[in-house]
């Protein structure tokens, strides 16, 4: 969502050192445009909440209460920015892999003919990605205000072992499905910077906040289960809205080569999926990310 070099300032001071502001040619209304590609890597705390995981629609209905993932996860990400005088265009994009945490839910939903889970355990496998464009200007030379489009997907594959109970006894197996979480849609905020400039620090500290309202997927697939056909799980998609909210600190410092800075990040947002219509599925999606990375200008 909020990019934070938004916020990078248009002053006297810093651009010979970080090479920020782009400037007027002496041909009027003529602008030169300045580009920053940027590479970065840390870590991603990443929390996933979902209702209603396990369900079938008929007569043999399986059903879950939440379940709970989290984990850290390593990310890499990059993006360029391009500045031309008071406003700029800002592509990006993240990828977070590795991520597995396990999961043991007793349950004790049943369906009116006596069947239902009481048992759901076992372990998932995360991997996300994400990308946003967006178009932003400057209202002050601290002051800027951005919008534009992000597009988030989390995967996420489990390994279940469940049991089902039923008036003639407990049935166990085993499901194996992905699902995935799609989200994409506008986002709009603020960006906010103050110079710091010391005998040991020279740079930026940014701050950003910002809103999304995404439209949200989820989908269940691949499955393969060991238990009897009356208890299998079948594909599912479910489709509703997202509301999102996000804010982010950095610090953007200039080194001894000109035009190369190098930052240090961190952001969080929080996202409430609400499915459409009379489905109980409901997910909630909390990430922090660390970074840390370094840009040039040219």
């Amino acid at each position: 969502m909020g990019i934070y070099r938004y916020s990078l300032l248009q002053n006297t001071a810093l651009p010979a050192m970080l090479g920020m502001s782009v400037l007027a040619t002496d041909i009027a209304y003529a602008v030169e445009f300045k580009f920053r590609p940027r590479i970065e890597a840390g870590m991603e705390y990443y929390r996933i909440e979902r209702d209603n995981l396990f369900k079938k629609d008929g007569d043999t209905v399986t059903s879950a209460s939440e379940v709970e993932l989290d984990d850290w996860m390593p990310i890499i990400s990059g993006g360029i920015t391009i500045f031309a005088d008071r406003f700029f265009v800002d592509a990006s994009g993240l990828m977070a892999v590795d991520g597995e945490d396990n999961f043991d839910r007793n349950v004790s939903t049943s369906n009116p003919q006596g069947q239902g889970l009481a048992l759901a355990k076992g372990d998932a496998d995360i991997d996300r990605w994400e990308y946003s464009v967006s178009l932003g200007y400057m209202l002050t030379e601290n002051l800027s205000v951005f919008g534009g489009y992000k597009k988030a997907e989390a995967d996420i594959d489990y390994d279940s072992k469940v049991t089902i109970s039923s008036p003639i006894g407990d049935i166990s197996g085993r499901y194996k499905f992905d699902s995935t979480f799609e989200q994409d849609g506008p986002f709009l905020g603020l960006a906010y910077g103050w110079n710091v400039d010391t005998s040991f620090f020279k740079g930026v500290l940014s701050a950003n906040v910002a809103v999304a309202s995404l439209d949200g997927e989820t989908k269940i697939s691949n499955v393969k289960s060991s238990l009897p056909a009356s208890a299998e799980l079948p594909d599912d998609e479910t489709k509703g809205d997202t509301i999102g909210a996000k804010l982010g600190f950095a610090w953007i410092g200039s080194t001894a080569v000109e035009g190369l800075t190098y930052s240090l990040g961190m952001d969080g947002y929080k996202y409430e999926f609400d499915a459409d219509d009379n489905d109980e599925t409901d997910i909630t999606e909390t990430v922090i990310n660390l970074k840390a990375g370094i840009s040039y200008l040219f």
